[in-house]
């Protein structure tokens, strides 16, 4: 090539790919004149550090004014992070509408951490959002879904919120994709197959399916550029099965 080629490194997995990248693909087949630039040591930022005893989180945001940065990093104590937590929730939930007064929702709780994590940051910052009823739905028969205590976990989320809890069985997920084998030996199937990849793309779009459908049933709106709620009490699988 006639004209050099600029290189710019930046963090350290930039660095560890390009150098694969030069190594492997470049220079064994180019006659190249390369001219390497560190992101890192032309522009290291000034670093401020807000600090707390006993961090168990860092925050770090950059500045930066007109090509000159600054890092600005708060290390949070165990009484601040969590506080940290919940004022960005709660910022995001208003400050972009998730949420408004009077809204219907309807949501998938697995009882994995995700979903249990959301309830128990609507739980601690309720008195700061909008009013809202909601139904947690959650399906069973997934053949990792058979474990009493994940169950439980998804149980326990929803009671401090008084959530009405609903379950969609295998049965149920069978009768609507009109299944002629068994939901799980259908998943098992696709997990020892070729297509094991696709494992967690289909059990979403299950979720969303039986969700959707359970929307349908309850007269709440499936979709909607606004999440829409309804609230009851916890009830045992067999007292409030799917719709």
């Amino acid at each position: 090539m006639r004209n050099p080629v600029v290189e710019l490194d930046g963090d350290e997995m930039t660095r560890i790919i390009w150098s694969y990248i030069r190594e492997q693909l470049i220079l064994p087949y180019l006659e190249v004149d390369l001219r390497h630039y560190d992101l890192g040591t032309t522009r290291d930022p000034v670093r401020k550090t807000y600090g707390a005893p006993d961090p168990v989180y860092v925050k770090s945001i950059l500045f930066d004014r007109d090509g000159e940065l600054e890092v600005r990093a708060e290390q949070l104590d165990a009484e601040g992070f969590p506080r940290y937590v919940e004022e960005t929730f709660v910022q995001s939930v208003v400050g972009r509408e998730l949420l408004v007064d009077g809204d219907v929702v309807l949501i998938g709780l697995s009882g994995g951490r995700d979903s249990a994590a959301f309830l128990k940051l609507l739980e601690r910052t309720s008195d700061r959002l909008p009013s809202f009823d909601m139904t947690a739905v959650t399906i069973t028969g997934l053949p990792d879904w058979e474990e009493p205590g994940t169950y439980r976990a998804a149980v326990a989320a929803c009671e401090p919120l008084g959530i009405d809890h609903l379950v969609v069985t295998a049965a149920d997920i069978e009768e609507v994709f009109q299944l002629s084998t068994p939901f799980v030996d259908a998943m098992n199937g696709i997990v020892a197959g070729n297509k094991a990849a696709s494992t967690m793309v289909i059990g979403h779009q299950v979720l969303r399916r039986m969700l959707e459908r359970t929307a349908d049933s309850s007269g709440s709106p499936a979709r909607t550029s606004r999440p829409a709620w309804i609230n009851m009490r916890v009830e045992a699988p067999s007292a409030r099965p799917w719709p």
